[in-house]
């Protein structure tokens, strides 16, 4: 039995195959690669989220305190405190009809 041509084949295979390998092993770094990405891109969005939700508690808060300062009653406390004035009296009161 002759070995000549199985060594031939043999030898025209290997650089088929050592291509092959080559091509899975760099597909397994890409593969790695954008998953690194993928995570870091998701922290990301994360972390933005967070962002979103903590300015948005804050908003409500400032609306809350808004809405509090300026309330009938407490304009009123202010301007007694501050600005010194009061409501008038009923007979310092000059009623103008058309």
């Amino acid at each position: 039995m002759d070995w000549l041509p199985l060594k031939a084949v043999l030898a025209s295979i290997r650089p088929g195959l050592m291509a092959l390998v080559f091509a899975v092993f760099c597909s397994a770094v890409a593969v790695a690669y954008v998953a690194h990405l993928n995570r870091q891109a998701f922290n990301q969005y994360q972390a933005e989220l967070n962002r979103k939700n903590k300015t948005q508690e804050e908003w409500g808060q400032l609306l809350l305190q808004y809405s509090t300062l300026t309330a009938h009653g407490q304009i009123e406390r202010q301007a007694v405190k501050q600005l010194g004035m009061e409501m008038p009296h009923k007979d310092k009161v000059i009623l103008v009809e058309p």
